[in-house]
């Protein structure tokens, strides 16, 4: 198995450079190979090469590769990084491109496509970081994002949050105050890439989403409902999933404990709507406990009248196209 890094130091934090090398012992005692595209310290890549190796000594069939663009100064670099850290260091040399940036970037593609899963953490908004792990995602490539950095991988992480709650305790990577250790990531390496194995073995996704929505906004909850289908996503909603003369109080309860994605179409209708308050309340529980992620899209401008969901992320929605772009980012 290849892993790849992704990420950069914003904030210049102790923190960080901490979590980096413990994410390149955890890859060293997984035994997985490494792959990454910076010789700089500003990077994680630096970092996590720093501890790869001063675990590499009991694993010497792993390699590391490291892709760069033929320039000068690189080259200087990494002959400092390969007496620093190792001489086993596979260099994958890319041809330079009168655009220093685009030259990395073609680096960091190619790098890309070699790769099993990507660890992302930090990553500049406005960098490479971003582009890279929106491919990483068309190419359904697992990707594991340490969030409590910011940038670029706190990004993703909103965006595939569903995907990780109900499969391991994850704190650590979104909570500042919870330090990272090595056991933590080799366990979540594990548990991702078997959990991955075992949704392509069964051939279906594990996602399985709840659709809250007032009576009056049907048809939004309809197109919703078929574009999430298409996405071989498991549609929960009040019409069509609840059993004949069950309780729907009940019912509501059960497929919400089914699902890990509740979706709220957030309108002046649902805010005086009592079963869309109770279904809410507990997804909001059931977020509390890290046992699902909520998404609010708001088709109008109602304000948010529960406390403890008002600083959740919420999309503004108008139109079909927009529900359309939302689902395509999220899923």
């Amino acid at each position: 198995m290849k892993c790849m890094i992704i990420g950069s130091n914003i904030g210049e934090s102790q923190a960080f450079k901490d979590t980096c090398m413990e994410i390149g012992k955890a890859i060293a005692y997984c035994n997985h190979d490494l792959i990454v595209c910076s010789p700089y310290e500003d990077s994680a890549d630096y970092w996590v090469m720093k501890t790869y190796f001063d675990t590499y000594n009991n694993h010497k069939e792993r390699q590391c590769f490291l892709h760069y663009p033929k320039n000068n100064d690189v080259i200087l670099k990494i002959a400092d990084i390969k007496n620093k850290f190792s001489n086993n260091i596979n260099l994958v040399e890319h041809k330079s491109l009168d655009n220093i940036i685009f030259a990395w970037l073609f680096c960091q593609i190619s790098a890309l496509e070699m790769a099993d899963y990507v660890i992302a953490i930090g990553g500049k908004n406005d960098g490479s970081a971003k582009l890279l792990l929106s491919l990483a995602k068309a190419k359904n490539k697992l990707v594991i994002p340490f969030s409590k950095f910011d940038g670029a991988a706190k990004d993703f992480y909103h965006e595939t949050e569903y995907l990780l709650i109900n499969l391991i305790r994850c704190e650590f990577l979104f909570k500042k105050d919870i330090v990272c250790t090595e056991k933590d990531v080799v366990q979540i390496i594990y548990q991702l890439l078997n959990e991955k194995k075992q949704n392509i073995d069964r051939g279906h996704s594990l996602k399985k989403v709840f659709i809250s929505y007032p009576r009056e906004k049907n048809a939004e909850a309809d197109y919703l409902e078929m574009i999430l289908r298409r996405k071989n996503v498991l549609v929960f909603r009040d019409e069509s999933d609840f059993i004949p003369g069950a309780t729907i109080h009940d019912e509501i309860i059960q497929k919400l404990n089914d699902s890990n994605l509740f979706i709220s179409l957030w309108c002046k209708e649902n805010a005086c709507s009592p079963w869309c308050f109770d279904e809410f309340d507990i997804a909001l529980n059931k977020k509390e406990r890290d046992e699902m992620c909520i998404i609010i899209l708001k088709l109008d401008d109602t304000r948010m009248i529960h406390p403890r969901a008002r600083k959740l992320i919420y999309y503004d929605v108008k139109t079909r196209e927009d529900i359309q772009n939302i689902v395509n980012r999220i899923i």
